[in-house]
This record gives structure tokens, C-alpha cells and sequence, in this order.
């Protein structure tokens, strides 16, 4: 019996010193799926709000858009979605990303917490900015821009539940 209560003893000191926080394993998965991705691509997307136990990890390859719900302790692929490729021009990508401490962009103005968006481009330092999601979905925005391609990139994975690309652009032909 004692042998029991010193084996379930260890166990759950174990547990408690080698598992880790849900941000912490969170973070660990969400590089490991970064890295794994960059394999296939050599530019891929994070989407996340602080303090949130999930993660939203997805590139482009060969006109479909592959997805992933990342969580603590789990990761979630999505079924590849196809999609037209948008271009986006460097200086839109640069506009939005530029590290300024108090950058007025609308939608994009850098925040202590909230959601936010980062792009690893392969061999290069990752690009971060905050994000006000519900403000990018309400605002129209030149085609070929950042914030375009990011409208249209969740409206593909999320579908109409949060954002209707089509009813915002109703012009564009896909």
C-alpha cells in the first residue's frame, strides 16, 4: 500500500514539474506547427488574443489555404480550403507592420493586449501587429492590400459566421 502512495505521490509531483501552463504548451505547439509548416511554405500566418487558450495558424500553397486551430494541448488541421491568390505588394505588408510605438492605422494601432497577427517569413524576423478584428471587418479596403488579403483569408476559414467577404465586396468575382 505505501509503495501506491509514494508511486501516485511521484506521478503527481512529476506532473506538476515537467507539464506546463496552457500558454506555455500553447506557445511550444504553436512554434513546433510554425516549423513544420515552414517545410511546406516559406510564409506563414498566426492569429491570436492575449490570454486565450488558442491559436490560429495557417498558409498558402498551391491556391489552397491550409488551417490550423492550435490549443493547449491539442491542434486541430482543417481541411484544405481552395482559394484565389491575392498579391500583396510589399508596402502594404510594410504600412501595417512598421514597429512604431504609436502607429495610427486604423484597425492595426498597437495595443498592451487584444488580438494581434504575426507573419514568419522563412529566414527572416517575424513581422507583429495588434488587431482590432471586429474593426477590420467592418471596413473596406483597397484590393491587393494587407488588410484585404486578411479579410479574405478568414472569411475562407471562418465562413460567413463572423464575416461575409462577399457582402462587404460584393463585386469582386471569385
Amino acid at each position: 500500500m505505501k509503495s501506491k502512495i509514494i508511486i501516485i505521490t511521484f506521478v503527481f509531483i512529476s506532473l506538476l514539474f515537467w507539464g506546463c501552463g496552457s500558454q506555455l504548451c500553447l506557445q511550444k505547439r504553436t512554434n513546433r506547427l510554425i516549423v513544420n509548416s515552414h517545410k511546406e511554405t516559406d510564409t506563414v500566418y498566426l492569429y491570436s488574443a492575449a490570454f486565450n487558450d488558442f491559436n490560429l495558424v495557417w498558409y498558402y500553397k498551391d491556391n489552397f489555404i491550409y488551417s490550423f486551430w492550435v490549443k493547449p494541448h491539442s491542434t486541430k488541421k482543417h481541411n484544405p480550403i481552395e482559394l484565389k491568390n491575392i498579391t500583396v505588394n510589399n508596402d502594404s505588408i510594410n504600412k501595417y507592420f512598421n514597429n512604431f510605438l504609436f502607429k495610427d492605422i486604423q484597425c492595426f494601432e498597437s495595443m498592451l493586449d487584444g488580438t494581434w497577427i504575426k507573419i514568419y517569413i522563412e529566414n527572416k524576423e517575424p513581422l507583429f501587429s495588434s488587431l482590432d478584428i471586429d474593426c477590420l471587418f467592418r471596413n473596406k479596403y483597397p484590393i491587393n492590400s494587407f488588410p484585404y488579403q486578411l479579410q479574405y483569408y478568414f472569411s475562407k476559414i471562418w465562413g460567413t459566421k463572423y464575416f461575409d467577404f462577399k457582402k462587404l465586396y460584393p463585386n469582386n468575382t471569385e
